[in-house]
């Protein structure tokens, strides 16, 4: 057949990244072009995050823009699973969930290498996470007069001249060492009840240790020393395969022969942390953990049990001051939900009084809102989305005055 034009792009999380660079090399391996001009497109793959309401609202933005060219649309990984009924109104072409992403085969049975048989990414694509669109037409698309539209372009310059004025102090600073990723596994095991990210991702899925170590081995004789390791639900690795996840961190950290070589690990359920703290706690003593991103999501005992959370705000917080005491150096950074069912403003409070008390970096906040057909969209005792916003207020300034950086990821935001 002839060379096939290829236009893939995501607006998905570090995850989605690397389908989007596997999906990338499973065209180019089989003879096709991977392409920037959609206009030349044959086909037009867009791999989707919808894990909040305005990333849903933002993939069919896209797929509105997108079916406008000539090339051919394939939806690919969450957006079918978290929103599928929303998913099946709004679009009738091809898709494959992330759980799926094989079944990519079907839509090109005359590619001689199959998906099953391209290795996993260890590294983001190019221009990974940008908007196929110019900056001017998306303001456009999205224009509309009112005080929200406002608000939001106010927020997205804000941002955008905060990361400049960061990007200008740190020029004069030596450039980091280039990072790697290392993805120990796909799926979950937990069922949190706000979220329908385990719908999309399925079971877990653990790659073998030998895998893991081969993988890791090539990146740190190819030269690099930093390296993210990171899955859907990082720490829970093994529990499919009859190993676990403080097996694997001991196994690396002898497979890189005592050079140093930094981790980052994302996505560290709490429940995970508590459990292999005692590995955990040696890596970061010998300097090789440096950055840790664990979910607490709420610091109420109650709202934990409501969400599903297999912790409590003590077991976590205790760790986490294991941790600081480790290496006083390290990087800790945590999601928390504001204004989850039944959340008093009580409960709220303890929330903030105890991300203050844990001696965090970083605190990402998100407003709850009900994702398609979960557990705690069917709860009662919904929060006003006017008192979640003056409880993200609230938080932001009090978490600051102590300290910690805050990320606001409020629906008002400009996705541009």
């Amino acid at each position: 057949m002839n060379a096939l034009n290829v236009f893939i792009f995501t607006n998905g999380c570090a995850r989605r990244g690397l389908d989007v660079s596997r999906l990338m090399r499973y065209f180019e391996v089989n003879g096709h072009r991977i392409i920037d001009d959609l206009k030349m497109a044959d086909y037009i793959i867009f791999s989707t995050c919808a894990f909040k309401k305005s990333k849903e609202e933002e993939c069919f933005a896209h797929i509105e823009d997108l079916s406008r060219y000539k090339g051919e649309l394939i939806i690919v990984d969450c957006l079918p699973e978290i929103v599928p009924e929303k998913f099946n109104q709004r679009f009738t072409g091809k898709f494959v969930s992330t759980k799926n992403l094989h079944e990519i085969d079907g839509y090109f049975t005359e590619f001689k290498i199959k998906f099953a048989d391209v290795p996993d990414a260890n590294f983001f694509p190019p221009n990974y996470n940008r908007s196929p669109y110019p900056f001017i037409r998306r303001v456009i698309n999205k224009f509309e007069l009112s005080k929200k539209f406002a608000r939001r372009i106010v927020f997205f310059f804000k941002n955008r001249t905060s990361m400049l004025i960061d990007s200008f102090k740190n020029k004069s600073k030596a450039p980091a060492p280039s990072q790697a990723l290392l993805r120990i596994a796909n799926g979950c095991v937990d069922r949190c009840s706000y979220c329908c990210i385990y719908r999309a991702v399925g079971k877990l899925r653990s790659k073998p240790p030998e895998q893991c170590i081969e993988e890791y081995k090539k990146l740190i004789d190819a030269g690099y020393r930093n390296i993210l390791i990171l899955a859907d639900n990082v720490g829970a690795y093994g529990l499919d395969i009859e190993t676990d996840f403080s097996r694997l961190l001991a196994d690396l950290s002898r497979a890189d022969k005592n050079r140093e070589v930094i981790w980052e690990i994302q996505e560290l359920h709490p429940r995970w942390a508590i459990k292999h703290q005692s590995e955990i706690l040696k890596r970061i003593k010998e300097g090789k953990i440096k950055k840790i991103l664990c979910p607490i999501q709420s610091g109420s005992n109650k709202i934990l049990k409501l969400m599903n959370r297999h912790h409590s705000i003590e077991e976590i917080a205790e760790v986490f001051d294991r941790i600081k005491k480790a290496n006083e150096n390290i990087t800790l950074f945590t999601h928390v939900i504001v204004g989850f069912p039944n959340e008093t403003e009580e409960d709220f409070h303890l929330t903030v009084e105890w991300l203050s008390k844990i001696n965090l970096d970083e605190v990402t906040l998100y407003p709850y809102y009900d994702g398609e057909d979960t557990v705690a969209s069917k709860m009662d005792g919904k929060i006003e989305e006017s008192v979640i916003m003056e409880r993200l207020k609230t938080a932001v300034k009090m978490l600051e005055g102590n300290g910690i950086k805050c990320f606001l990821e409020i629906e008002d935001s400009l996705s541009l």
